[in-house]
Protein backbone atom coordinates (compact mmCIF):
# COMPACT_ATOMS: atom_id res chain seq x y z
CA UNK A 1 0.00 0.00 0.00
CA UNK A 2 2.94 2.50 0.69
CA UNK A 3 4.36 1.63 -2.39
CA UNK A 4 1.02 2.59 -4.54
CA UNK A 5 0.76 5.66 -2.62
CA UNK A 6 4.10 6.73 -3.48
CA UNK A 7 3.76 5.64 -7.32
CA UNK A 8 0.75 8.00 -7.08
CA UNK A 9 1.94 10.82 -5.54
CA UNK A 10 5.13 10.38 -8.14
CA UNK A 11 3.10 10.75 -10.65
CA UNK A 12 1.63 13.85 -9.58
CA UNK A 13 4.20 15.30 -9.12
CA UNK A 14 5.38 14.65 -12.64
CA UNK A 15 1.64 15.84 -13.94
CA UNK A 16 2.36 18.85 -12.05
CA UNK A 17 6.21 19.73 -12.50
CA UNK A 18 6.01 18.74 -16.04
CA UNK A 19 3.22 19.80 -17.75
CA UNK A 20 3.75 18.37 -21.27
CA UNK A 21 2.98 14.85 -19.71
CA UNK A 22 -0.58 16.19 -19.32
CA UNK A 23 -2.22 16.43 -22.55
CA UNK A 24 -5.64 18.43 -23.03
CA UNK A 25 -8.59 16.88 -22.36
CA UNK A 26 -9.39 17.02 -26.06
CA UNK A 27 -5.96 15.00 -26.45
CA UNK A 28 -6.47 12.82 -23.36
CA UNK A 29 -9.50 11.64 -24.73
CA UNK A 30 -8.40 10.27 -28.01
CA UNK A 31 -5.53 7.85 -26.35
CA UNK A 32 -6.79 4.40 -26.86
CA UNK A 33 -7.63 2.07 -23.85
CA UNK A 34 -4.56 -0.11 -24.25
CA UNK A 35 -2.64 3.03 -23.67
CA UNK A 36 -4.49 4.21 -20.75
CA UNK A 37 -4.07 0.94 -19.34
CA UNK A 38 -0.43 0.33 -20.39
CA UNK A 39 1.09 -1.57 -17.52
CA UNK A 40 4.75 0.24 -18.43
CA UNK A 41 3.42 3.59 -17.29
CA UNK A 42 3.99 2.54 -13.65
CA UNK A 43 7.63 0.81 -14.17
CA UNK A 44 10.69 2.00 -15.50
CA UNK A 45 11.19 4.99 -18.02
CA UNK A 46 12.40 2.68 -21.09
CA UNK A 47 8.93 0.77 -20.26
CA UNK A 48 6.87 4.25 -20.09
CA UNK A 49 8.65 5.17 -23.24
CA UNK A 50 7.84 1.81 -25.05
CA UNK A 51 4.13 2.88 -23.69
CA UNK A 52 3.92 6.15 -25.40
CA UNK A 53 5.97 5.07 -28.27
CA UNK A 54 3.33 1.88 -29.48
CA UNK A 55 0.51 5.22 -29.13
CA UNK A 56 2.71 7.54 -31.13
CA UNK A 57 2.20 5.02 -33.50
CA UNK A 58 -1.14 4.48 -33.42
CA UNK A 59 -1.96 8.53 -33.43
CA UNK A 60 0.42 8.42 -36.71
CA UNK A 61 -2.10 6.25 -38.25
CA UNK A 62 -5.12 8.32 -37.45
CA UNK A 63 -2.86 11.28 -38.58
CA UNK A 64 -2.23 9.99 -41.69
CA UNK A 65 -5.49 8.53 -42.88
CA UNK A 66 -6.84 12.02 -41.74
CA UNK A 67 -4.02 13.39 -44.03
CA UNK A 68 -4.97 11.60 -46.99
CA UNK A 69 -8.73 11.80 -46.63
CA UNK A 70 -8.77 15.37 -46.93
CA UNK A 71 -5.52 15.42 -49.73
CA UNK A 72 -8.26 13.58 -51.52
CA UNK A 73 -10.47 15.97 -51.92
CA UNK A 74 -7.70 18.92 -52.92
CA UNK A 75 -7.17 20.38 -55.89
CA UNK A 76 -3.20 20.08 -57.48
CA UNK A 77 -2.64 23.95 -55.86
CA UNK A 78 -4.14 23.13 -52.53
CA UNK A 79 -2.59 19.67 -52.16
CA UNK A 80 1.04 21.42 -52.54
CA UNK A 81 0.28 23.97 -49.95
CA UNK A 82 -0.97 21.80 -47.44
CA UNK A 83 2.16 19.27 -48.22
CA UNK A 84 4.30 21.78 -47.79
CA UNK A 85 2.49 22.92 -44.64
CA UNK A 86 2.25 19.38 -43.13
CA UNK A 87 6.33 18.49 -43.77
CA UNK A 88 6.72 22.33 -41.58
CA UNK A 89 4.49 20.97 -39.70
CA UNK A 90 6.64 17.81 -39.05
CA UNK A 91 9.78 19.77 -38.58
CA UNK A 92 8.32 21.93 -35.65
CA UNK A 93 7.35 19.07 -33.95
CA UNK A 94 10.25 17.52 -34.04
CA UNK A 95 12.31 19.93 -33.04
CA UNK A 96 9.79 21.28 -30.50
CA UNK A 97 9.67 17.76 -28.75
CA UNK A 98 13.49 17.20 -28.92
CA UNK A 99 14.05 20.71 -27.04
CA UNK A 100 11.90 19.04 -24.04
CA UNK A 101 14.68 16.59 -23.89
CA UNK A 102 18.20 17.46 -22.09
CA UNK A 103 20.39 15.05 -19.99
CA UNK A 104 20.68 18.02 -17.39
CA UNK A 105 17.15 17.40 -16.82
CA UNK A 106 17.26 14.02 -15.79
CA UNK A 107 15.45 10.88 -17.73
CA UNK A 108 11.79 12.41 -16.54
CA UNK A 109 12.89 14.61 -19.79
CA UNK A 110 12.84 11.35 -22.40
CA UNK A 111 9.10 10.52 -21.19
CA UNK A 112 8.33 14.40 -21.58
CA UNK A 113 9.98 14.78 -24.76
CA UNK A 114 7.96 11.64 -26.32
CA UNK A 115 5.13 12.14 -24.77
CA UNK A 116 5.14 15.26 -26.42
CA UNK A 117 5.10 14.01 -29.96
CA UNK A 118 2.58 11.99 -29.11
CA UNK A 119 0.19 14.72 -28.06
CA UNK A 120 1.27 16.95 -30.81
CA UNK A 121 0.14 14.24 -33.38
CA UNK A 122 -2.91 14.05 -31.78
CA UNK A 123 -3.58 18.07 -31.79
CA UNK A 124 -2.47 17.59 -35.78
CA UNK A 125 -5.28 15.33 -36.39
CA UNK A 126 -7.80 17.50 -34.77
CA UNK A 127 -6.60 20.11 -36.43
CA UNK A 128 -6.86 18.47 -39.61
CA UNK A 129 -10.08 17.32 -39.06
CA UNK A 130 -11.61 20.93 -39.42
CA UNK A 131 -9.44 21.20 -42.38
CA UNK A 132 -10.43 22.90 -45.04
CA UNK A 133 -11.38 26.23 -43.09
CA UNK A 134 -14.70 27.42 -43.39
CA UNK A 135 -14.79 29.60 -46.15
Amino acid sequence: MRILLLSAAAATLCLTAFPALAGSPEVEARYSKTFKTCPGMERSTMEMVDCIDAETKLQDKALNATYQKIMDDLNDRQKANLRTAQRAWIAYRDAWCAAQQDSDWGSISTIVANNCVLDETIRRTIELEHYPPET
